[in-house]
């Protein structure tokens, strides 16, 4: 074995990354109807414009196989416990997948279409208004 002094790290500590991009689940950014929570949202957006990222995310309000602390008839919820609420009273309901035990939301609900209009508004205005470490935000919009 030659030694030659040199420490080498494994190439993912020692190139930095560009780009940062985070998955939110619709039910993390707001729990409640009306009232939205933008710590996680500001923290991610945060970190990555201390290490000079440009910042992607998605807000998913379906995610199997992921996590959730929130669950209604033994399935997880990925999107408001209001909003499945809602769309449990119309004659087309949200549904759970056989496959991962997960709701499923009525993409079509009437409920869903505007919560998701709102959701948009909202993170509009936050990244308008919102302070992120006297850096200004530039927007590029794409659902998916």
């Amino acid at each position: 074995m030659i030694k030659t002094g040199l420490n080498c790290l494994p190439i993912h500590q020692r190139l930095k990354r560009l780009d940062k991009y985070y998955r939110f689940s619709w039910k993390d950014l707001k729990r409640v109807n009306g009232k939205y929570d933008w710590k996680l949202f500001d923290q991610e957006i945060n970190d990555a414009i201390a290490n000079r990222q440009k910042f992607s995310f998605g807000i998913m309000p379906a995610y199997p196989g992921g996590a959730s602390d929130l669950s209604a008839n033994g399935a997880t919820l990925f999107y408001p416990l209001y909003l499945h609420e809602q769309m449990q009273s119309e004659a087309v309901k949200d549904w759970i997948t056989p496959l991962s035990k997960m709701w499923v939301p009525n993409w079509n609900s009437k409920y869903y279409l505007e919560a998701l209009e709102r959701l948009n508004e909202a993170i509009n205005n936050h990244l308008d208004t919102g302070s992120y470490n006297d850096t200004q935000v530039c927007k590029c919009d794409q659902l998916y």
